[in-house]
């Protein structure tokens, strides 16, 4: 399921995200195609270095992050490794975080190949 979501989902996501945000800028049907084209295959594996590890992270969790100690007595002064299942809520909102800056990035990329072709024009 979770590997349907990454490829299905992410490239379907991505694909009608650039396709979109280059038909609203005024560009042709087959200037979309080609955005969509050059900007998928970076942008998919940005998509799989970050996404899959921070779904991992963020569903399972060391005690370190958390400052409730584990009821367990420390030995030698280090704590003992226990993972545990974040509940929902917290889990939201790691999402949420995640997601501005996922966005943010989204926007910076979509930026960089509009202002790339801008120099390029004027050289």
């Amino acid at each position: 399921m979770a590997t349907g979501d990454q490829i299905v989902g992410a490239g379907g996501f991505n694909i009608i995200f650039f396709s979109l945000t280059a038909l609203l800028e005024g560009k042709s049907a087959s200037e979309a195609v080609e955005r969509v084209k050059t900007q998928l295959r970076p942008q998919m594996l940005r998509h799989w270095l970050f996404w899959p590890w921070f779904h991992l992270l963020n569903v399972r969790r060391c005690c370190f992050f958390d400052f409730r100690l584990p009821d367990v007595p420390l030995t030698r002064g280090v704590l003992p490794l226990q993972f545990y299942f974040n509940t929902l809520h917290v889990r939201v909102v790691f999402q949420n975080l995640a997601l501005v800056g996922w966005s943010a990035l989204l926007s910076s990329v979509g930026a960089a190949s509009k202002e790339g072709k801008r120099n390029a024009a004027r050289l």
